[in-house]
């Protein structure tokens, strides 16, 4: 799932193929992150929770430094 901030956006090839990766490398968990200047944000799952996610607020940090984040993503 991937929730937009107030508009419309495409994702490139590349972010898609970049979010399928990451929500492979975290099966069975909820993979999370951000699409923050047409790049996607891979961000660590501290939920304890394998059904849900919870962004480590480090990682928001570290996304909002590197632009405005456009995006949440999680599988």
């Amino acid at each position: 799932m991937v929730v937009f901030y107030g508009r419309n956006m495409r994702l490139s090839k590349k972010i898609k193929q970049a979010i399928l990766n990451h929500a492979n490398q975290e099966k069975p968990r909820e993979c999370c992150g951000f699409i923050v200047s047409n790049a996607y944000v891979p961000c660590r799952n501290i939920s304890t929770d394998d059904g849900s996610f919870e962004i480590d607020p480090k990682d928001t940090v570290k996304a909002e430094r590197l632009g405005k984040i456009q995006a949440i993503v999680h599988s």
